[in-house]
């Protein structure tokens, strides 16, 4: 019985060409939500244990040469059940 966990921005295959993003995500577990984690390139970058669940931070340290990034949103219930959510952006940054 595992949370329910979808990015809702930004969206997979957008363009970001802003060094300070927000991430937002919507959850929902039977048991309840105890945290979301938020991950850029596989780094952690933010924890959120409240809704609206979202993060806003500095990218830079966390690009990967590519332009293409990679954002996962991890959320765990109160039973420590886990779901995850992964999208791809591009990033055209200064």
């Amino acid at each position: 019985n595992r949370p329910r966990v979808e990015i809702i921005y930004p969206q997979n295959n957008d363009l970001i060409t802003q060094p300070i993003l927000t991430i937002e995500a919507e959850a929902s577990a039977d048991l309840g939500i105890k945290q979301l984690d938020f991950f850029f390139n596989d780094q952690l970058a933010g924890i959120d244990t409240a809704k609206p669940y979202s993060i806003t931070f500095n990218l830079t340290p966390y690009l990967s040469v590519s332009n293409q990034q990679n954002i996962k949103v991890r959320a765990y219930d109160k039973a420590l059940n886990r779901q995850e959510d992964e999208i791809t952006i591009n990033y055209a940054g200064n």
